[in-house]
């Protein structure tokens, strides 16, 4: 903390222009709180292990890593041994956030501009529906939007010790920050001249750590989600990028910015930092390139998170080197209008999706295409909730421990296939194939087109024959090798026997380390169906609200 705090130094306070953004943004993302479905997988995980005595799973006796973000699960499990519901956790996590990475914006704008008054990327991304909604969620997109600005300030002072533990730990965030780590460890050596030891460490403690627990408890080396995501649709990964680039201007302001800086060294007016300022677009790309690859998310700027910030904090200083020419008088009352129009043009700006400002928290029509935003999970019934109430209403502590009394905690009332996450943590006495593949280790291996980014409709019935399997046979290793040889077994299971029977060792593997190891490095690959898929309509999004 103490590099923080000497970037603001006394006499180099946050702008009373930044504390309006505080104030502004924490007011914001409290107002814009909201669940998404895909959320209470981490919920059901923490309570089996927390409250239900399950240990670290989906299903009772099913050892599959469903969760894409070890470190969000450790914090919600920290929360939660707490006592804390969730409703009350995640916004109390996003505040959390939301401070951290405002304090790091504002860190990260001393060492680029000569003039602090204006902080520019700041008050667009403090003012920004999306990356707002993104501080709640419940899923790890705050810690994802931390991590970006993190690493922003590790760029521009690759030695502070705080900046290289926050992107030390970033790989733990999401596997696919391990990207812009590694090119960030190549910068700040050749910046510096030395390796970055504190970022070096700590990510391979933690990776270290969680991999060795993964093998251990998993009998895998990747989350289940990798591989449920793991395909090249890039069409539709531009299509992604440039929803979010059309939605706030993206594709005008950072090609305008470009010229500007061109203009300005042709003057002879360098801003602070260039190398700095040029990696973390580089960082930027390097993520997006991966979202491009798997044809980015169903949900509005979600796996941008990381990438919008980075591409607009090298906007810092510009504006105040392009009007450095006027008068003194001139340039204090230009700033502040520059920023108080940025701001008004941002706080309007909603996804295309919607047909009106979700300020209001009300429906409108969704596109019914493959991009969706908040408001679909936000005014679900399921799903909806006061954000201004604590939410202790939600908690299921009492029944867990009313159901433990009553029951043994490992036999299931119902065995369905479902993709609907709230109902299946809701019923956390039902043994679940979560349809779309998320948690379940078959499904997501499944080579079957894809509707949306995430979603393979063509999946649920395939977790209807799983689930009236797993009724009929009972769990456990041998599953699937009982109902071939009873010849009750659906002519793909017949067909990927031999991948078949590597997963059902996984997901009910021993723990015991050396047949883990081996069994961790064992490639199943992709299921292939023998017949074509069951044609499943395009699920579309009907007008929600009023």
């Amino acid at each position: 903390m103490r590099d923080l705090a000497r970037s603001c130094s006394l006499w180099r306070l946050p702008s009373a222009s930044e504390w309006v953004c505080l104030a502004a943004g924490s007011f914001l993302i409290v107002h814009y709180a909201w669940l998404m479905d895909d959320a209470f997988v981490y919920f059901r995980y923490v309570d089996n292990f927390l409250f239900l005595k399950l240990g670290l799973v989906y299903n009772a006796g099913e050892y599959v890593e469903g969760f894409s973000s070890p470190l969000w699960l450790i914090l919600l499990t920290a929360g939660r041994a707490l006592g804390t519901n969730y409703w009350l956790l995640l916004r109390i996590l996003g505040l959390a956030s939301f401070a951290g990475f405002w304090m790091l914006m504002v860190a990260t704008h001393r060492r680029l501009s000569r003039d602090e008054h204006l902080n520019l990327p700041l008050i667009l991304l403090t003012f920004n529906y999306a990356v707002l909604s993104s501080f709640t969620s419940g899923l790890e997109t705050p810690l994802v939007q931390l991590a970006s600005a993190a690493f922003a300030w590790h760029l521009v002072k690759p030695r502070s010790r705080l900046g290289q533990v926050l992107v030390g730990l970033s790989p733990l965030v999401r596997h696919e920050l391990i990207l812009p780590w590694l090119l960030s460890v190549g910068w700040a050596r050749h910046r510096k001249g030395a390796w970055p030891r504190w970022s070096i460490f700590v990510a391979l403690l933690s990776l270290a750590g969680w991999a060795l627990f993964r093998i251990v408890y998993y009998a895998a080396l990747l989350p289940n989600t990798f591989y449920l995501k793991d395909m090249n649709w890039i069409a539709q990964g531009l299509r992604y990028v440039w929803d979010t680039a059309f939605t706030y201007g993206l594709f005008l302001i950072l090609p305008l910015a470009g010229l500007s800086l061109w203009v300005l060294q042709r003057r002879g007016r360098v801003l602070p930092q260039l190398g700095a300022r040029g990696m973390m677009v580089v960082l930027a790309l390097s993520v997006m390139a991966y979202v491009v690859k798997i044809g980015g998310d169903f949900l509005h700027y979600r796996y941008l998170a990381f990438c919008v910030p980075l591409l607009l904090l090298p906007l810092s200083g510009l504006v105040q080197e392009g009007v450095a020419s006027l008068a003194a008088k001139t340039r204090r009352w230009l700033l502040p209008a520059i920023g108080l129009a940025a701001a008004a043009v941002t706080c309007f700006l909603y996804p295309s999706a919607l047909d009106g400002h979700p300020y209001t928290l009300r429906g409108g029509y969704l596109s019914g295409g493959v991009l969706e935003d908040a408001m679909t999970h936000r005014l679900r019934p399921e799903l909806a909730r006061d954000p201004w109430e604590s939410g202790g209403k939600y908690d299921k502590r009492s029944l867990y421990r009313e159901y433990r009394r009553r029951r043994d905690r490992h036999a299931f009332d119902r065995i369905v296939a479902d993709y609907w996450c709230v109902r299946n943590y809701e019923h956390f006495n039902w043994y679940v194939v979560q349809s779309l593949g998320l948690t379940d280790p078959v499904l997501s291996r499944i080579d079957v087109p894809n509707q949306r980014p995430g979603h393979r409709w063509h999946l649920h019935p395939l977790g209807q024959q799983l689930a009236e399997l797993r009724g009929k046979y009972g769990f456990g290793p041998g599953l699937y090798e009982k109902a071939i040889a009873a010849g009750d077994a659906p002519d793909w299971i017949r067909a990927n026997r031999e991948a078949l029977r590597v997963i059902d060792r996984r997901a009910y593997n021993r723990h015991r380390f050396f047949e883990n190891l081996a069994l961790a490095f064992e490639r199943p690959g992709r299921l292939h169906l023998v017949s074509p898929p069951p044609e499943v309509p395009l699920v579309r999004v009907k007008k929600l609200g009023s």
